[in-house]
Parts: structure tokens; sequence; C-alpha cells
């Protein structure tokens, strides 16, 4: 079994397959033009956690235990398309503010022992890095309105279990497992 090193875990929740098949065109589509390599599309719930490969598949499968007894999948409205300076949510769809993705959050933190890499707030990125464009970031992704305005709200329905940090290089990442929310 391979191991992964300590800082290099997130988890996340995945969307469902029909909107995730949507999600990763629009997030391939839009990486050349932000000069990154696509990645799947996700809603981190903690990210750059120091845990090796067997602790993080504890956490990642003690997290879905506690889901598949309190609150079995999520579905998050889509508040709007948004842009920032940050790496890593220069074009993302901003998520409406969620008691159950808040509890989820902490529970995370709770079995992982820190709040060290928790994301600010629900989002799901489009792309990471700078446009190669001299324009507005929600523009670039204005060929994908029509697609991305007919998913309606976002189904969170499988947690996962990633070799991914803000150190580790993007193509570099893995999903290290799957664990279905019922």
């Amino acid at each position: 079994m391979s191991t992964t090193p300590a800082a290099h875990l997130s988890i996340w929740l995945l969307p469902a397959v029909a909107q995730a098949a949507v999600l990763d065109a629009c997030i391939a589509a839009l990486s050349p033009r932000f000069l990154t390599p696509p990645f799947t599309a996700h809603v981190t719930l903690q990210g750059d956690l120091a845990l090796d490969e067997s602790q993080g598949r504890a956490l990642a499968q003690a997290l879905a235990q506690a889901l598949a007894r309190e609150q079995p999948a999520l579905t998050l409205a889509r508040q709007a398309l948004a842009s920032s300076p940050h790496f890593f949510r220069s074009l993302y769809l901003e998520l409406a503010p969620d008691a159950a993705f808040d509890a989820l959050q902490a529970a995370c933190a709770g079995l992982s022992g820190t709040r060290h890499g928790l994301s600010p707030f629900p989002h799901l990125s489009l792309a990471y890095g700078e446009p190669r464009e001299a324009v507005p970031r929600t523009t670039l992704a204005a060929p994908h309105h029509p697609v991305l305005n007919a998913l309606g709200p976002l189904r969170l329905d499988r947690l996962a279990l990633v070799h991914s940090s803000k150190d580790v290089p993007i193509a570099d990442w893995r999903l290290l497992e799957i664990l279905p929310l019922r």
C-alpha cells in the first residue's frame, strides 16, 4: 500500500454523477484559458490535512458513516458565478450558506483535530489561476452560463479522500477513495 505524505490530503464532496460530468466538461474547457490543468469538480470540506493515507481513510470513513446517520447527501443552492484574486477561487460557483454544510465541516474539523484547511464558504471552483485573456473572469464562463444554469441546485452525494494540497501540482492530484452518501 502506498502512503501519502503528511499535509497532502483533502476531504471533498463530489457532485452527483450527471452534474459532475457537466461541471468537469466546463472545467476542462476553461482550464487552458487560465493556464492550469483541469481538475475534478468538487466542493472542498477541508484541505491540506497533515495525515498519512491510513489516517485520511479512517477520517473519510468516519465522516461518511456520521453522514449516513444524520445528513445523507447535501443539496446546495447556487447563488452566483463569482471570481476572486485567490488562486483556488479564481472562478467559482458560489453556493448558498447551509447549516448542514457547516455541520459537516465542523464534524470534519473535529475528526481531523484541526480547523486548518477548512473551506471559508461553500463553493465549487470552475478555474484556478489567472486567465490568459484580459477580460473579467466571469465573462470567460459566458458560453457555459446556459449549461450551468440548467444544473439546478448542486447535489453532493459522494465524499472523497484526495491526494491534493496547495503544495501538490494540480496535475498530480488523485482521488484515493470515494464513499457514496445515501
